[in-house]
C-alpha cells in the first residue's frame, strides 16, 4: 500500500495542481468555447447567412432549416421569437449555419460560432456562443492596435485569454458568459479581425497568465501616465502583483499629457447631491504612490464631500476625464484639469507594452513586468 501511495502522489499532487489553477477562484470549469451577449434589449435583430442555416428550438426539440440569402427579421411575441413569419415554440433559439465556410450574419455583422436567442417576454438577447480562441480574434482588434509591434500585441492576447477564461460564468444567471462592451471585453465578431492580431492569437494559443498556480487577475488600460497603479486604490482587492510598477515606456502615447475644462455645474450635475452651480472650492487631499488623486473634496453651499480620485473619475465620465492622475488649475471657472494617461491605470499598459516591444522585450518579459511574480504558462481546456 505504501509503495502504491509513492507512485501514486505524483499524479495526485499533479491533479491538485490543476483543481487549484481551474476552481482556485470559485469558477467553473473552463470549456473550449463561451457564450458572449453581443445584443440586448432589442425588438428587431435581422439575420442571414449565405448557406442554409438551422434553428434549433430548444423548448421543442424541433429543428428548421431556412434558406441562404434571405434576410429574416427576428421579433419577440409573448414568450415566443417569431423569424419572419414562422413562430418558434419557445423563449430560446439556436441558429448554426450548416456549411462552415458560411457565417451567420447579425445586423448585418458576420460571427463565428453559433448564435443564441432569448426572449425574455419584451426584447431579446443575441448571444454568441464561439470557441474562446475565435472569440479572442474579434476582442484584440478592439482593445489594441494590431499595427504595433508583434510582442506587444501577443500580451495583450494573453491578458484578454486569461480575463475571458477568468470570467466564464460571470454572468450565468442571464444566460452568458460575458457582454461585448466595456463591461467584459469589447468584441465585435469577424468584422473586425485582422491578420496580425488573428496571427497573436493563434501563435499564444492557449496560454494565459498563472500566480501561484491560479489564473491570475488581469487589467488593462490604454497608458498610465508613467506609473501604473495599485488596484486596492480603484478596486478595494489587495493583489500581490497589481500593487503599480514604475512605467518610463508610454510617454509617446497621444495621452501621455491632456488638459479638461469642467464648470461647476458640469461638476455639480455628476456628482450626488450637490445642486448646480454650488461649488466653492475643490482640494486634491493626496495622492496615491503612483501619482494619482487618492482623495479629494468638493466644499459646497450644503457642506463638504470628500471622495476618491477613481470615484470623481467615474461620476464625471472615464472617456472625459481620461485617468484620475491630474492636477486643477487655479482659475475659478471653468476648472481647468491638467493630467497623464488614460484609463483606470491597472495591470498592463497598452502604450507601455507597445515601447517594451520596440526595444526588444517579449511578451512574457512585458507581462512579468506589469505583473511581476506571474508567469505564462499553456491553458488545456
Amino acid at each position: 500500500m505504501k509503495n502504491y501511495l509513492q507512485k501514486a502522489l505524483p499524479a495526485i499532487c499533479l491533479c491538485a495542481l490543476l483543481f487549484n489553477i481551474v476552481f482556485g477562484a470559485g469558477r467553473r470549469l473552463p470549456a473550449d468555447t463561451l457564450r458572449v451577449a453581443f445584443l440586448t434589449g432589442e425588438i428587431r435583430i435581422h439575420l442571414k447567412c449565405s448557406s442554409y442555416f438551422t434553428v434549433y428550438d430548444v423548448a421543442s426539440g424541433r429543428s428548421t432549416r431556412f434558406e441562404p440569402e434571405v434576410n429574416f427579421v427576428l421579433t419577440p411575441r409573448g414568450e415566443d421569437i417569431v423569424i419572419g413569419d414562422r413562430k418558434q415554440a419557445g423563449g430560446e433559439i439556436r441558429i448554426s449555419s450548416r456549411d462552415r465556410r458560411e457565417f451567420l450574419r447579425i445586423n448585418g455583422r458576420r460571427y463565428r460560432g453559433s448564435i443564441i436567442i432569448l426572449n425574455d417576454g419584451e426584447t431579446l438577447t443575441a448571444i454568441n456562443e464561439v470557441n474562446i480562441e475565435d472569440y479572442l480574434k474579434g476582442v484584440l482588434p478592439m482593445e489594441i492596435s494590431p499595427r504595433w509591434p508583434m510582442e506587444a500585441v501577443k500580451a495583450q492576447a494573453i491578458a484578454a485569454r486569461t480575463y475571458a477564461v477568468n470570467n466564464l460564468g460571470k454572468y450565468g444567471s442571464r444566460g452568458y458568459d460575458l457582454t461585448a462592451d466595456i463591461y467584459s471585453q469589447v468584441y465585435a465578431g469577424m468584422e473586425v479581425e485582422d491578420p496580425r492580431s488573428n496571427r497573436a492569437v493563434d501563435e499564444t494559443k492557449g496560454k494565459v497568465i498563472i500566480y501561484n498556480n491560479k489564473l491570475a487577475r488581469t487589467y488593462f488600460h490604454s497608458s498610465c501616465g508613467g506609473h501604473t497603479e495599485d488596484v486596492q486604490k480603484v478596486w478595494g482587492s489587495d493583489i500581490p502583483y497589481l500593487k503599480g510598477v514604475y512605467c518610463p515606456f508610454c510617454s509617446d502615447s497621444p495621452r501621455a499629457r491632456w488638459e479638461l475644462d469642467l464648470s461647476p455645474s458640469d461638476i455639480a450635475g455628476s456628482l450626488s447631491g450637490i445642486p448646480a452651480g454650488e461649488i466653492k472650492s475643490i482640494e486634491l487631499v493626496s495622492r496615491t504612490r503612483s501619482g494619482r488623486v487618492d482623495v479629494m473634496k468638493v466644499s459646497h453651499g450644503g457642506g463638504e464631500l470628500e471622495i476618491t480620485g477613481h470615484a470623481f473619475r467615474m461620476t464625471a465620465g472615464p472617456n472625459i476625464l481620461q485617468s484620475a492622475m491630474f492636477t486643477i488649475g487655479l482659475a475659478e471657472e471653468p476648472y481647468r484639469f491638467y493630467g497623464r494617461g488614460w484609463g483606470h491605470g491597472v495591470g498592463m499598459c497598452q502604450w507601455g507594452a507597445r515601447g517594451q516591444a520596440l526595444e526588444g522585450r517579449n511578451f512574457r518579459e512585458i507581462l512579468s513586468y506589469y505583473m511581476p511574480g506571474t508567469e505564462v504558462r499553456r491553458w488545456s481546456y
